[in-house]
């Protein structure tokens, strides 16, 4: 191209990457990525970095149509057909598949619609032909995707489940058999759950072992009325169960009703509803009282700090123990399809060891380290935006069945100090032991740099992130939480405590851009490692300084 056809190309090009890292992928009109994308095709046709440019971008927007069908929306995909001309194979493949489906939703939707009446209407899975079990699957047939029509698939299956359940209570096997079958076949991609349930055919044939999987459900769900009432009944009866099973249940009982749940200190794993994996292993948190924030006297003391407040946590939560894993935001990743903001706007930031900062890196994210190099599986997933952490705690709390959430900004500090009232969460100096992994003078890269400004006298033998749950726990039973990475928490950000929960709520406005990030880093100087330190980040920044932890409400 002539040079300043080239100049114009280039300008484009800019103008369509803020464009696509603003949001603005095919609106409004004129001001948007794919608009300057074709400016810059317009002026040199042949551009292959114009063109790789367009495709990537129709690649994302086709993924993110696909996604809004799947929930039944069709805005994003009539929007992408009307901006989208002459798309290279095989996206315009991928258009049509778009099209295709959003011709059916309006039969999808008239078939929701058609099965939630008969849903309400008790007409779950009977009579044949004309149940909600009928409608749900006539649903999926037109659209094998659509993410209502699966989740009705699924109320019907726990339908199914409880009558199989009731009619074993009441010695009706026959009936039990037929409705565990019918549940068997309903194909709703969770098969491991119902293979589970159905395992309870072999528990129908004696009463008493009835009774007392009926109690473990009642307690698994939480539900200690019907788990009372159950256990009287499993005692009254007699049958020959073994008087320990019985002492056991009434134990889990007991602790539930006084701890709900779980003593402070406990930890535990929950399991998946369908049982083909486990939670990241979690601990009871105490409840309590303490004094947010920092006293203007205190030394690095940011005016974001205070003022002091007081807060009380007063509901029962649980912390990680760890910072989430690679590995375990890989499950999350390969079951939901998900798509880290990392990946879909190409970058994150890495450790540049020649220039001793961080640096922009293209095709970086969460499976990659703080170098940007492929991460182990143990190690800290970081490259996470807000709304990935965010993303990962709703899938868990959706796969378990449990309240899991981001921690609030109050509840990570009340477990940073865990007790304590010191400028560090270890104390008032350099911890004596390998309890926080911070910027040490005594740290030393693979090519011998050290930190500028490290804590005196210390070193926790990594450089960057260690492994997760690699050094020794806090007082609460945390690893990590000093340490390591920086941590997305629930709340937006504000400049200051005035008016924040006194609960140790998050303190959320809709809408807002702006996250808060605790705790301390690898590379955190003295001043940042400090318990009451935070920061102030956009909700789609990502760097291999920033990772998280998950709570969940008991």
């Amino acid at each position: 191209a002539e040079p300043e056809a080239r100049a114009a190309a280039v300008a484009a090009l800019r103008l369509a990457a803020d464009a696509r890292e603003d949001g603005r992928w095919i609106a409004p009109v004129d001001n948007n990525a794919l608009h300057y994308i074709d400016r810059a095709l317009a002026v040199v046709p042949g551009s292959l970095r114009a063109n790789a440019a367009r495709a990537g971008l129709i690649e994302s927007l086709v993924a993110d149509a696909a996604d809004a069908l799947d929930r039944g929306d069709v805005e994003p995909a009539n929007a992408l057909m009307q901006a989208v001309d002459d798309p290279p194979e095989p996206l315009a493949a991928d258009l049509r598949a778009l099209g295709d489906r959003v011709a059916v939703q309006r039969q999808v939707q008239r078939k929701l619609v058609e099965a939630n009446l008969r849903f309400e209407a008790r007409n779950v899975y009977t009579p044949p032909g004309a149940s909600a079990l009928d409608s749900f699957r006539a649903a999926l047939a037109l659209d094998p995707r659509n993410i209502p029509a699966q989740a009705g698939l699924g109320d019907v299956a726990s339908r199914l489940l409880e009558a199989a359940l009731s009619a074993v209570a009441r010695d009706n096997f026959a009936d039990a058999e037929n409705l565990l079958q019918l549940a068997t076949s309903i194909d709703v991609g969770n098969t491991a759950q119902l293979e589970a349930r159905a395992q309870l055919e072999a528990v129908k044939r004696a009463r008493a072992e009835a009774l007392a999987a009926r109690v473990r459900a009642a307690l698994q769900a939480r539900d200690l009325v019907l788990a009372g009432e159950l256990l009287a009944r499993l005692r009254v009866v007699g049958f020959d169960l073994p008087q320990q099973a019985i002492d056991d249940l009434d134990d889990r009982l007991d602790v539930l009703q006084r701890y709900a749940g779980h003593a402070p200190g406990d930890g535990f794993q929950d399991i998946f509803l369908d049982r083909s994996s486990r939670a990241p292993a979690m601990v009871a948190m105490p409840l309590g009282e303490f004094e947010m924030g920092s006293a203007p006297s205190e030394a690095d003391r940011r005016r974001n700090e205070g003022p002091v407040r007081n807060v009380r946590i007063s509901r029962p939560f649980a912390l990680a123990q760890r910072e989430v894993t690679v590995a375990e935001f890989a499950r999350f990743v390969d079951d939901a399809e998900y798509r880290s903001d990392a990946e879909r706007i190409g970058h994150s930031f890495v450790w540049d060891e020649g220039g001793g900062r961080l640096q922009r890196a293209n095709r970086v994210h969460w499976r990659h380290g703080y170098t940007g190099r492929r991460a182990l599986p143990d190690a800290p997933v970081m490259h996470v935006s807000w709304r990935d952490a965010n993303a990962y705690a709703e899938w868990l709390a959706a796969r378990t069945g449990e309240a899991y959430r981001l921690p609030s900004e109050a509840e990570f500090e009340f477990a940073l100090r865990a007790g304590g009232k010191t400028r560090y969460p270890w104390g008032e100096a350099a911890p004596a032991i390998r309890l926080a992994n911070v910027a040490g003078a005594r740290d030393r890269s693979t090519t011998g740099r050290s930190w500028d400004a490290g804590l005196p006298d210390y070193g926790d033998g990594f450089w960057g992130p260690a492994p997760a749950g690699h050094l020794q726990a806090n007082a609460y039973g945390l690893h990590d939480i000093a340490g390591n990475l920086s941590e997305w928490v629930a709340d937006c950000w504000h400049d200051s405590y005035r008016r924040a929960p006194p609960d140790g709520a998050a303190w959320i406005n809709p809408g807002c851009t702006q996250r808060v990030a605790r705790g301390a880093s690898w590379g955190s100087s003295p001043a940042e490692a400090r318990t009451a330190y935070r920061s102030n980040q956009a909700a789609n920044a990502r760097s291999a300084r920033l990772g998280f932890r998950v709570a969940r409400d008991l």
